[in-house]
């Protein structure tokens, strides 16, 4: 996942975004629940509940992007428990990169949300 972070900066002009889903428990039994109720073919209902289960959490994702040196990661929680990985793809002027502290943004409940440093 770094070198792929990694090749995003390298080719990027203006900024990477990167779409995953937030593995958390609520969204998982979620799924599944709604699967069983309305997902008629078994092969969606495990595929799906299996992404669930292989998405990031918002710290991981982190720091997959500080340790893949891009600049100014954050990551933000949607509705319905999705995760946005946005950062600039190069320093904007000489001597800046690393000025603006990794943050992401989401709620206990990990929907959306209130800034946690």
């Amino acid at each position: 996942m770094i070198a792929i972070l990694r090749e995003f900066r390298r080719v990027s002009t203006r900024g990477v975004f990167v779409i995953d889903l937030h593995r958390h428990p609520v969204a998982y039994y979620f799924y599944i629940t709604i699967g069983r109720l309305f997902l008629h073919n078994r092969l969606i209902q495990e595929d799906g509940a299996l992404s669930i289960l292989r998405g990031f959490m918002p710290e991981e994702l982190l720091e997959l992007a500080q340790r893949a040196g891009l600049e100014d990661p954050r990551v933000e929680c949607h509705f319905p428990y999705r995760l946005v990985l946005a950062a600039s793809a190069k320093p904007p002027f000489p001597g800046t990169a690393g000025a603006s502290p990794a943050f992401f943004e989401c709620q206990a409940d990990g929907v959306s949300g209130s800034s946690v440093p």
